[in-house]
């Protein structure tokens, strides 16, 4: 009984494991109170660099990301899987439907409403989503 218990949890952690994307495994390695703060930064940068803003996001200023923790992020990114910026970008554009001009207002405001479809969204509960892809 005790042998079949073992194998059942291992199973069932290798699958967890294995289920996982790289996103999804980066985001797993950061500290639970910084989940949100994290997908915020890295979503600055994914504007910052796929989106049509005339103004790049300000981190410190318009996202109100610490530079304590902009130091800590910077070198967890370094583990990002490759095209995670543009996976973070198209995902919150396609699968949230977050329309481009709206998606800076996702890093720089505490709610972010849609009357379109009848939404508000709380950026700075993002994290419980992602990652996806």
């Amino acid at each position: 009984m005790k042998t079949a218990f073992v194998i059942l949890f291992l199973c069932g952690y290798l699958h967890d494991v294995l289920a996982k994307t790289p996103a999804q495994a980066l985001l797993d390695s950061v500290g639970e109170e910084d989940k949100n703060l994290f997908i915020k930064y890295h979503l600055s940068l994914a504007i910052n660099k796929y989106g049509n803003r005339s103004t790049p996001i300000c981190l410190t200023k318009d996202a109100k990301i610490p530079e304590s923790k902009q130091k800590l992020f910077r070198a967890k990114g370094i583990q990002a899987p490759k095209d995670f910026h543009q996976n973070l970008y198209n995902w919150v554009r396609a699968d949230l439907q977050v329309p481009e001009p709206m998606m800076a207002e996702v890093v720089t405001s505490s709610v972010v409403c849609f009357p379109d479809i009848n939404l508000c969204f709380d950026p700075n509960d993002i994290g419980s989503v992602c990652c996806p892809f």
